[in-house]
């Protein structure tokens, strides 16, 4: 038990450095090919504007994507040390973060939807990507937090 919670929390940390790098390249307009199609005119390949706040709304869902982690680790290591108020502490702050999270994709959805003018759907590209970026972000907190659970 003590191994396996070890390996989790090497795992999330790596994660965690995943998440924080990729939340700092997509907010200075790096890494856009993740979330957005460019545009090519003329022999010239592009981002829009559009496409540099729909990446720094990806970000700010990494950014709550690592608070959820942290959090979590915070509870592993709990677990580890047998401290019963740094687990309910750990606990406590781990419920909200995920409560944020879910917050943060909700609005990240909810803008992207405003921002192409009432849709959102699979068939575009450019929406196929940015959803795909929130449905992995989604997929990594679930699975961790449900193998948290689980131990």
């Amino acid at each position: 038990m003590t191994a396996l919670l070890i390996i989790l929390i090497i795992v999330g940390a790596i994660v965690m450095v995943a998440c924080g790098t990729l939340a700092t390249r997509l907010w200075k307009g790096q890494s856009l090919h993740l979330v957005a199609v460019p545009v090519t005119k003329k022999k010239r390949t592009y981002f829009t504007e559009a496409n540099e706040r729909s990446a720094q709304r990806v970000s700010w869902v990494c950014v709550a994507l690592f608070g959820v982690l942290l959090t979590a680790l915070m509870l592993a290591m709990s677990s580890l040390t047998d401290n019963q108020a740094f687990m309910h502490l750990a606990n406590l702050l781990n419920i909200g973060m995920l409560v944020v999270f879910a917050a943060v994709v909700v609005w990240a959805a909810w803008a992207q939807y405003r921002a192409n003018g009432g849709r959102l759907s699979f068939d575009k590209s450019a929406d196929r990507r940015y959803l795909l970026c929130l449905i992995a972000a989604i997929a990594v907190s679930t699975v961790f937090s449900t193998v948290m659970a689980m131990l």
